[in-house]
């Protein structure tokens, strides 16, 4: 099977998605009998969505471009116990933990055609509650793909039949491309250049990554909402949402934590759905997501209000005009 543009330009690791079913007194749970129901019911809802099963393999001379096998090699399924409870990771506190619930696959071991496009892992947890951790091919699928695939898992899984099968042409994405190259020279598209004397693209690489949890309630992300549209211009006339609010507030505060030089260029890449920009087919089941770059000089980034943030992210959004920028 071909696989399109977008699908090719996504890297081989997975997508970890985690669900938490509390302990009910109520109905008694068999946490043996719940797995065998979720591995019938996942055999069933593969032969509808069969390029799961497959096997992605490279194309020879082509510089790490794929194809994928529909071999039917299935999915992993797996099942574990762990000493945690549901109160303890239901807040993202504990990262490692929570790594902990999906399955773990090591990239540089695993050949690209013996690495499951589809990997299950149902674990009992101490509370008496469990959680279903799923792990799917960034190649494969995107976020609306995956929830589509665990809505109709789910009415199998409940013994009811198929609603929506998935559109699974992904030639319809090689008609025309979507990403014709800029006519034109922009710093949307060039690559960021670290200021000389400031720090070095090796450099930074050398630095750890350490991965860190930022949990933020209700009422915050309703406040920065709120902060963000008092300084609104004018002639914004569509109120910002709680995403533009947050994504701002946190491409502005790692834009003062990195220390940059007023001068220097940094960017935000935002992931948009063009499913209805490209008219794809209802349920087309591939990567239907690019990235859109908004740029700006850390220092007016810094100093301007968060609405300058957002206005930068609004203005590299598609719409039926084009692309377009908006200032501050």
């Amino acid at each position: 099977m071909c696989m399109s543009e977008l699908d090719q330009g996504k890297s081989i690791t997975h997508a970890f998605s985690i669900y938490f079913y509390h302990p009910n007194s109520s109905d008694p749970f068999s946490f043996e009998s719940a797995s065998k129901k979720l591995q019938d019911s996942l055999s069933q809802v593969l032969v509808h969505f069969y390029p799961l099963s497959g096997r992605l393999h490279y194309i020879p001379g082509t510089g790490g471009r794929v194809y994928l096998q529909c071999n039917s090699c299935g999915a992993l399924f797996y099942e574990a116990n762990s000493s945690s409870e549901i109160t303890e990771l239901k807040n993202f506190a504990h990262p490692n933990g929570l790594r902990a619930l999906v399955p773990a696959v090591d990239y540089d071991v695993m050949d690209l055609d013996e690495l499951p496009l589809l990997m299950v892992q149902l674990t009992q947890l101490r509370c008496g509650g469990t959680s279903l951790g799923i792990g799917v091919s960034n190649i494969m699928v995107d976020g609306t793909c995956a929830s589509h695939f665990m809505a109709e898992w789910a009415r199998i899984a409940r013994g009811q039949l198929l609603e929506n099968g998935p559109f699974l042409d992904r030639s319809v994405l090689l008609a025309a491309d979507p990403t014709p190259p800029p006519r034109f020279k922009h710093e949307r598209f060039q690559p960021n250049e670290l200021l000389i004397g400031q720090t070095s693209d090796q450099e930074e690489r050398r630095k750890e990554t350490r991965i860190l949890m930022l949990y933020l309630t209700k009422e915050q992300v309703l406040k920065l909402k709120e902060t963000t549209n008092e300084t609104r211009p004018a002639y914004i006339s569509r109120p910002f949402s709680r995403f533009e609010a947050v994504a701002g507030h946190i491409w502005k505060c790692a834009s003062m934590a990195r220390n940059h030089h007023p001068m220097q260029v940094t960017k935000l890449f935002i992931p948009v759905s063009i499913r209805g920009q490209m008219q794809l087919p209802n349920w087309y089941f591939g990567n239907a997501i690019m990235k859109q770059g908004a740029c700006s000089k850390s220092g007016e980034l810094v100093n301007w209000p968060l609405s300058y943030a957002c206005c930068k992210m609004r203005g590299c959004r598609i719409s039926d005009r084009g692309v377009r920028e908006i200032g501050p």
